[in-house]
């Protein structure tokens, strides 16, 4: 989450834009894709960004493990 003057936040979730726009008095405005979604308590919702963040980090993908090839073949025949 980047915050800029005038108490505004910026996050990017997913691939959407999520910014919330401080109003004081623990109140905030949400916008998703600049598009307003309503009013919310602000420390409710910079937690749960946060933890959002924090959950979609890359240092949470596992790396693939390469595995040797070994071909089945039935020699019975």
């Amino acid at each position: 989450m980047i915050r800029f003057e005038d108490g505004i936040y910026l996050s990017w979730l997913q691939g959407n834009t999520v910014e919330i726009v401080y109003k004081g008095a623990n109140v905030c405005e949400i916008y998703l894709n600049n598009v307003y979604k309503g009013i919310a308590p602000f420390d409710y919702v910079r937690q749960k960004l946060y933890q959002q963040e924090k959950k979609m980090a890359p240092a949470y993908y596992k790396h693939y493990e390469y595995k040797e090839f070994v071909p089945i073949i039935d020699v019975s025949i």
